[in-house]
């Protein structure tokens, strides 16, 4: 089967941002003046977005008195300082690259705050997505709203029905 579009998640499929999350984390919590986390443990509290990664890494989570204040720290860090040390995983460039020259249409739908995806496109797949998507929290659009988003919106070009969703699940080891 011939695909005629390629859906990615973002982190730990296409790059490698484990450590620039982890440095805004700690951050935020060294601000704040709570313990650090390591980085294995800031790899164990990814992959449900910003407030859930900052409730996991903030001591009693939500329900400290300066949970809010850690969380703004963490944005306000992350936006300045998202590609430090984030990487492109080797292979990824050349294979956009041949999928964009197949005319296969790419998109990211992530659950990395839009505004760190919009910031990281252009600097790693510069004119080779189609669509970029994170998750807007504050307005309640999580990264399953934005498929359905993407679906509907694709449909109509008549692309959806030679799809592959490409996600890579990240083991621990």
């Amino acid at each position: 089967m011939t695909y005629q579009t390629a859906v990615f998640d973002l982190d730990g499929t296409l790059l490698n941002t484990l450590e620039d999350l982890a440095d805004a984390v700690n951050y935020s919590l060294k601000k704040n003046k709570m313990p650090l986390c390591t980085i294995t443990q800031v790899c164990q509290y990814v992959g449900n977005g910003i407030v859930k990664l900052m409730e996991r890494a903030v001591p009693s989570g939500k329900d400290n008195p300066v949970f809010e204040q850690a969380l703004s720290d963490f944005k306000e860090y992350y936006a300045e300082h998202c590609h430090d040390k984030t990487a492109l995983y080797p292979g990824v460039l050349a294979l956009l690259q041949n999928l964009k020259k197949k005319g296969v249409k790419m998109a990211v739908v992530s659950n990395k705050a839009d505004f760190a995806v919009k910031e990281l496109m252009p600097v790693y797949f510069p004119n080779l997505l189609d669509v970029a998507l994170g998750e807007m929290e504050e307005m309640g659009i999580r990264k399953s709203r934005h498929r359905i988003w993407f679906i509907r919106h694709w449909q109509s070009y008549g692309v959806i029905r030679k799809m592959l969703f490409i996600l890579v699940i990240r083991m621990l080891t």
